[in-house]
């Protein structure tokens, strides 16, 4: 059994929270079974969980949250985000002198349990913000101590568990309604605050200043590694090699069978076993993998697959997933013939290629330290491996293949997106590199609005994936027709003025303030009385809109 204390509020850097780790725990495929018991929720708290949630509802057998709504705890909106979502709810509440409060969130699966306890409720700012505490304990179905505490939680609260406790009631839009109208849940945008004359009268008093909060904009829910069971560090080295390989499966079998005839070991080879080369083997694999050792990525996976007992803290499973993710790299790069290995994040979450090019972004702010886990010589060297590009193109890069003089104004476009705010530079700019710049995002525009003809006749289109890309980074594929329509509301707001002053639109001779317009008038008179183009419907029927007199 791993026991772990859970606190959050205290460091606003801490990404280590409840909700983080619910969210976590929602999306790892070993638990099949959710059980939460939480004195009070809100709407932002319970819609942070919703995505999770609703994944691990495809493959959960039992997905249950019983709740309280004592002392109007619970918001009316955050029912309705369980009914929304359907949600499988219970409401506990009683007419007695006493309220439901506990917090406890039980996972359940076919090899591992993780039981959380603590002061968290079903709140955004109890999962991520508050001074929070909480015990998280990770055992396997195999360890009797871990066994035992579910079989109390699951004897003391069975009349809730099995839903016969006359105080329970399933959450439904009908039941909702009552609860509503005797009072028991409102709107959350009825739950108090402090006033802004009682922070001041505190501020007055020098007492209770406020405190830098975990910035849940820019957290990214669901990455932790969660721990599992110890090991004790070894100090000595030792790699996998080739003569490693042709033994494995050899003694890999050794060890199941071993697991299989020592079922309250859970994995772990005893010091005092009589099959020495066993325990020698597997003593190795340990340090191998828990000390970042070169070992093959199908072996990594066959241990996890059969819960081999890794070391806690180690991030195993997020080496295993960094491996899986680099090789789905490697193969993009090999696929598209690329002399470099990036792919661009998109917000697209419905991209092929999303989650990679989301994985590549996050590998630049691991490097550089903005973001956990600690970025490792292994991964450096593996990236540089296959090119990976850190910044933008540089010398290092030889050839000039069309993708990767794309990219290399993309990245430049990126820069100039980071210096000035926008991704649409112009292409009469004073500095000839932006003005370059701004031509090739005018290529970019022709080639997506219109496409580009070859000499052969073939139709070149710019790439839905790149140009999800160019989006994402704020490219106006329409700049030149929004700017066209912004000149015209221009026009039309001194044209309306105008008709307001002069009604029979004459105006008055010598009355300057309106001649540009005027000769704007004759102008769109002239070019666009008899368009009937689809690319010229707009201005017509905007112009028809306001009543323009085309006579």
């Amino acid at each position: 059994m791993q026991g772990n204390f859970i606190g959050h509020g205290l460091d606003p850097k801490n990404e280590n929270t409840v909700g983080n780790i619910l969210v976590t725990s929602f999306g790892e495929n070993k638990f099949d079974s959710f059980t939460g018991l939480i004195a009070f929720a809100s709407y932002a708290g319970v819609n942070k969980l919703v995505p999770s949630i609703n994944i691990a509802k495809k493959k959960y057998k039992k997905l249950n949250f019983f709740i309280g709504v004592d002392d109007n705890g619970t918001s009316k909106d955050a029912l309705q985000e369980l009914i929304r979502n359907e949600i499988e709810t219970y409401i506990f509440h009683t007419q007695s002198a006493m309220i439901f409060h506990p917090k406890i969130f039980l996972f359940e699966g076919k090899n591992w349990n993780r039981l959380i306890i603590g002061s968290t409720n079903l709140t955004s700012s109890g999962l991520f913000i508050n001074v929070e505490g909480a015990i998280s304990l990770n055992f396997r179905t195999s360890d009797a101590q871990g066994i035992k505490i579910i079989n109390q939680f699951k004897l003391y609260f069975e009349d809730l568990l099995n839903k016969t406790h006359q105080n329970i009631e399933k959450l439904t839009t009908e039941f909702l309604e009552i609860l509503i109208s005797q009072g028991l849940v409102i709107k959350e945008i009825n739950t108090r605050f402090k006033s802004d004359e009682e922070i001041e009268n505190l501020e007055n008093l020098e007492l209770f200043p406020e405190m830098e909060k975990l910035n849940l904009k820019n957290l990214e829910l669901g990455n932790l590694d969660l721990p599992e069971e110890l090991e004790n560090d070894r100090d000595y080295d030792i790699q996998f090699t080739a003569n490693s390989l042709e033994k494995f499966p050899i003694l890999f079998e050794r060890w199941k069978e071993y697991k299989k005839n020592n079922p309250k070991s859970g994995g772990v080879v005893k010091k005092d076993t009589d099959d020495r080369t066993l325990f020698t083997w597997f003593r190795n694999i340990k340090y191998l993998i828990n000390n970042n050792r070169e070992i093959p990525l199908f072996i990594m996976q066959q241990l996890e697959e059969s819960d081999f007992p890794f070391e806690d803290g180690k991030l195993v499973k997020s080496r295993i997933r960094w491996k899986e993710r680099f090789e789905d790299l490697v193969a993009y790069k090999t696929k598209h013939k690329m002399d470099f290995a990036h792919i661009p994040q998109t917000k697209n979450q419905n991209s092929p290629n999303y989650s990679l090019g989301t994985w590549c972004a996050l590998q630049k702010l691991r490097r550089k330290g903005i973001r956990p886990p600690i970025w490792t010589e292994y991964e450096e060297q593996k990236m540089n491996e296959i090119n990976f590009l850190w910044e933008t193109f540089g010398s290092k890069i030889s050839g000039t293949p069309l993708d990767r003089k794309w990219f290399e104004n993309y990245f430049k476009l990126e820069e100039y997106k980071t210096k000035t705010g926008n991704a649409n530079p112009s292409q009469i700019d004073k500095d000839l590199e932006i003005k370059k710049l701004g031509k090739w995002v005018n290529d970019q525009r022709t080639l997506r609005n219109t496409g580009r003809k070859k000499a052969n006749g073939e139709i070149i289109k710019l790439t839905k994936e790149r140009e999800e890309w160019l989006i994402d980074l704020g490219v106006d594929f329409d700049y030149q027709l929004n700017i066209r329509k912004a000149n015209l509301e221009k026009f039309i707001a001194t044209y309306l003025e105008f008709k307001k002053e002069y009604p029979d639109g004459k105006g008055v001779r010598g009355d300057i303030r309106f001649s540009k317009m005027l000769e704007i008038k004759a102008s769109i008179k002239y070019n666009y009385k008899d368009d009937k183009s689809e690319e010229g419907k707009w201005r017509i029927d905007r112009l028809n809109e306001i009543g323009f007199d085309w006579t």
